[in-house]
């Protein structure tokens, strides 16, 4: 990451801990379509010619959630600092979410390319 070549849009750093989550091994095509920062939220649109890694410029914290087609998913610390995910391939739907106090609840409905 302090090289002068690197370039985040096509690589990333995942801590060791994370390599038996993780089945991505090479470059992908992948595309977000559509998103939306809130408070607390974040509900994004992806499309995945394969199995990708999702990574957000957002600081990495535990207590946040994330969902890919209403399953749980495993948050990844990504580059040190960022949020990451992984994606099956086609049209996905990912929402991840802020826990706060002793209740919290995300939800999305899932669709399909067609």
């Amino acid at each position: 990451m302090t090289q002068p070549d690197f370039d985040g849009g096509k690589m990333v750093f995942l801590p060791p801990e994370a390599k038996s989550l993780v089945t991505v091994t090479n470059q992908t095509v992948a595309r977000v379509l559509n998103s939306q920062f809130k408070t607390q939220r974040v509900d994004i649109d992806v499309e995945a010619a394969e199995p990708s890694l999702v990574v957000v410029a957002q600081t990495y914290y535990h207590d946040w959630r994330v969902y890919v087609d209403d399953q749980p998913a495993q948050l990844l610390r990504a580059n040190y600092a960022f949020q990451a995910f992984q994606v099956s391939g086609g049209g996905i739907m990912c929402g991840w979410f802020m826990k706060t106090g002793c209740f919290y609840s995300a939800r999305r409905s899932r669709f399909a390319w067609w």
